[in-house]
């Protein structure tokens, strides 16, 4: 049975400005799992729980993703989410809307600030560098510098929108973790949404945009966590956006981070890379 997990803006409010910390029972959920990836020729097959567990894709969502590939006949590849972000959803977490461009907590923000517990919400946060000697983190100084960098360039960069958006009532923030304000009052955790990369056609082709609405307002109102359309139907707007656009494409070619492909009458999902010039 899912819980509800709301408090009010006023009990988040005085919590934070009298400096008291605000949680609501978080858990830091384990990122691994059992699950199998099955190579089938030139690609490799991913079911519902590899999915889950890998992937941030839970097992209804994963299944929903193959019917609506089978009814419209298209080809639906998803981006990965944190793989903490199925366990918040369960527990009655709020997917990230399109409004919030902060990045969700993962194992290398708890080393710049962030806690444990919070990994696979979403976080805004100043980023603080590590105070422990470099040779105590073997291996891992360039990936935390690295997202020291994203951290620090997000906090600047997205303050003036999400003051914005707190001051519209949308949503709060403490500095650590960003939430949603809903009509009642009542304030909802935020986690990873499903991020759509792309709606093709088996042979490649672009859907139009009036299939894409279609298909995004269907996933929506099925409350599949998915809050907005497709990377490849985005049309990024400021200087910030247009990186953000970018950047994520080049994550995803070939030697970068998979995708995972849901094909009609395909049993299982494959991983892909987007080799579009």
């Amino acid at each position: 049975m899912q819980v509800k997990r709301a408090i009010t803006a006023a009990m988040l409010v005085a919590a934070c400005t009298s400096g008291l910390a605000v949680t609501t029972g978080g858990t830091a959920w384990a990122q691994g799992g059992d699950g199998d990836e099955k190579s089938t020729g030139n690609s490799v097959s991913v079911n519902a729980q590899t999915a889950r567990n890998k992937y941030g894709i839970p097992e209804g969502n994963y299944e929903k993703f193959r019917d609506f590939a089978n009814k419209y006949h298209v080809v639906i590849d998803v981006r990965p989410s944190n793989a903490s972000a199925p366990n918040w959803l369960d527990k009655g977490a709020k997917p990230k809307p399109e409004d919030i461009k902060s990045k969700t907590v993962n194992d290398l923000d708890c080393y710049l600030g962030a806690e444990e517990w919070q990994i696979g919400l979403v976080g805004y946060f100043k980023p603080q560098k590590p105070n422990v000697p470099w040779y105590t983190l073997p291996g891992k100084r360039n990936a935390i510098e690295e997202r020291y960098r994203q951290r620090l360039h997000e906090f600047k960069t997205l303050a003036p929108k999400i003051e914005s958006l707190s001051k519209k009532g949308k949503f709060i923030h403490d500095n650590k973790l960003i939430w949603k304000v809903d009509e009642d009052g009542q304030v909802w955790e935020l986690t990873g949404d499903h991020d759509l990369y792309n709606i093709h056609t088996a042979d490649g082709e672009k859907i139009s945009p009036e299939l894409h609405d279609e298909i995004i307002g269907q996933m929506k109102r099925q409350n599949m966590a998915v809050a907005h359309g497709a990377h490849r139907f985005w049309q990024p707007q400021s200087s910030f956006d247009h990186i953000i656009f970018e950047k994520i494409v080049k994550s995803h070619q070939p030697g970068g981070e998979p995708l995972l492909r849901f094909e009609p009458n395909a049993k299982t999902a494959t991983l892909t890379w987007d080799t579009a010039s």
